[in-house]
C-alpha cells in the first residue's frame, strides 16, 4: 500500500510538470502585455487561462508583429492573420473579443483583448489552430459599457467591410487552413444597430 501511494504521488508530480509548457512572460520588457515584445502595443490580451493567452510563437508560420497576437489552444500549429478595418476610430481602453469557430461550430473560442490606443484598424494573428475551416468574428465595446453586444458597439464577421459588415454567422465566410496557414484575411466590421 505504501509503495502504491508513493508511485501515485510521483506520477502526479511528473504529469503536473510536463503539462506546463515553457512560455515567454506575458509582460514584455516595456511592461506592456505581449509575448516578449512581439505584440504591437495598440492592443493587449485580457484573457484568463481558460480563454486565450498571448501567442507563444508555436504556430511556426505568419511570424511578425500584430496588434492582436492571440493563441487559440485548438490543438494545432496553423495560424490565420489579417487586418480588421473598423467603421470609425475605436477608443483606447475598450474591451473586445475575437471569436474563432470551426465552420461546423464544433469549436468556438472567444479570445479577449483590450485596446490600448485609439485605432481605425487592427492587425491580428490567431495561432494554435488545427487544420480546419474557421469563422472569425470581432466585437468591440465602443459604447464603453463592458459588454460587446449592445447598440453602438463594433461587430462583424470575416467577409464583411465597414460599409457592409456581415453581422450573422450564417452569412460569414469561412477561412480554410486545412493545408497551410492563411495570411491576408482582411475584413471590416460595422456598428451594431
Amino acid at each position: 500500500m505504501r509503495t502504491v501511494l508513493v508511485s501515485c504521488v510521483a506520477l502526479v508530480v511528473i504529469v503536473g510538470c510536463s503539462s506546463t509548457p515553457d512560455r515567454p512572460s506575458p509582460i514584455n520588457a516595456a511592461g506592456t502585455p505581449g509575448a516578449g515584445g512581439t505584440v504591437d502595443p495598440s492592443a493587449s490580451d485580457a484573457g484568463d487561462a481558460g480563454d486565450a493567452s498571448v501567442s507563444d510563437g508555436s504556430a511556426g508560420c505568419l511570424t511578425g508583429a500584430y496588434d492582436l497576437d492571440l493563441f487559440a489552444n485548438a490543438g494545432g500549429s496553423r495560424a490565420i492573420a489579417g487586418k480588421i478595418v473598423l467603421p470609425n476610430v475605436v477608443d483606447a481602453n475598450r474591451n473586445g473579443l475575437l471569436t474563432i469557430s470551426t465552420s461546423t461550430a464544433t469549436l468556438s473560442q472567444p479570445l479577449p483583448f483590450k485596446t490600448v490606443r485609439a485605432a481605425d484598424s487592427l492587425t491580428f494573428r490567431v495561432s494554435g489552430l488545427a487544420p480546419n475551416k474557421y469563422v472569425i468574428r470581432v466585437q468591440i465595446d465602443q459604447a464603453g459599457t463592458s459588454s460587446v453586444d449592445e447598440t453602438g458597439d463594433i461587430d462583424g464577421f470575416f467577409g464583411g467591410s465597414p460599409s457592409a459588415p456581415i453581422l450573422t454567422r450564417q452569412d460569414a465566410i469561412s477561412i480554410d487552413v486545412t493545408n497551410d496557414c492563411r495570411s491576408g484575411s482582411d475584413f471590416g466590421a460595422g456598428i451594431k444597430l
